[in-house]
């Protein structure tokens, strides 16, 4: 009864903490193809020798240790299966971090890039065409469309437009704005303004490199108290049966799955904790 219990309760949970990435009917085997395409959208190699290495590796793992609890069959399976259902979550959320990461990397490549050959050229259309080689992937095909947007109208805003569509934080808006306005009235007039934009990137660039590592060395802690958590409880079972027989214990038995059950959901909202996009909300203006 308890088991059961613990096993809905559980996988509610999971289900609401991965809602945005997983919908629940994608569990069903006819519907795993969706988790795959998901995955493969936000760039995570399937590696399914690697995956079912990894899934191996942690069912002996855990085994292992519902053995070491003295854990009765019933509850070692619902651990597991518990396990089983959140691996997917987890590799989704690893390559969103991926994502990401790759993501801001390609636009602030990419500004740093324009703003250097607009200060040289005065051009928009020739600095647009000329950093379009250093990006990949989304931003390069938005970029072709701003150039070609450009081509046809010579309307700088609106091709502009194009590219903070898709990253409206306020540095890409900043340099929508600057640049048109050098373009039409001079470089000299906005001169200081473009300078202060590439200071204004640099810096972006590493406050959010500060925040990616306090989130990734949170994760890290939290990830190393749960090991300590669970070696600490090690050593006190190996007290308590000294003058108990642990076999027969079953509030025992619950109390070591609800156990393993926080330290399961405190490990995934540790994964958690690096899914965001690196281009902070509060800094967008769309």
């Amino acid at each position: 009864m308890m088991a059961s219990l613990v096993l809905l309760s559980s996988l509610i949970i999971m289900l609401i903490i991965g809602k945005e990435e997983i919908h629940p009917s994608w569990y069903l085997p006819k519907n795993w193809a969706n988790i795959k395409k998901v995955s493969l959208g936000y760039g995570l190699i399937w590696q399914p020798k690697k995956q079912g290495l990894l899934f191996l590796l942690i069912s002996i793992g855990l085994l292992w240790l519902s053995d070491q609890f003295y854990m009765p069959l019933t509850n070692t399976i619902v651990v597991m299966m518990i396990c089983w259902v959140s691996l997917p979550i987890v590799w989704i959320w690893q390559a969103q971090f991926q994502y990401h990461a790759l993501e801001f990397e390609q636009i602030t490549t990419f500004l740093q890039h324009f703003i250097a050959y607009f200060k040289s050229s005065e051009k928009v259309l020739l600095s647009l065409s000329e950093s379009v080689t250093y990006v990949d992937g989304d931003l390069k095909e938005v970029v072709k469309q701003a150039i070609e947007m450009l081509k046809q109208t010579g309307n700088t805003i609106a091709a502009f437009d194009i590219i903070t569509q898709r990253y409206p934080h306020f540095i890409v808006n900043n340099c929508q704005i600057w640049v048109s306005t050098a373009e039409q009235f001079g470089f000299e007039q906005s001169k200081e303004a473009i300078e202060l934009l590439e200071d204004d990137i640099d810096d972006w660039i590493e406050d959010t490199m500060l925040y990616v590592r306090d989130r990734l060395q949170m994760k890290n802690r939290i990830l190393l108290m749960c090991g300590m958590s669970a070696i600490i409880a090690l050593f006190n079972q190996n007290l308590l049966s000294t003058f108990l027989d642990l076999d027969q214990v079953r509030i025992y038995h619950h109390v070591i799955m609800l156990f393993m059950m926080s330290l399961h959901f405190t490990i995934l909202m540790a994964f958690r904790l690096i899914k965001g996009r690196w281009i902070a909300k509060g800094e967008c203006l769309r």
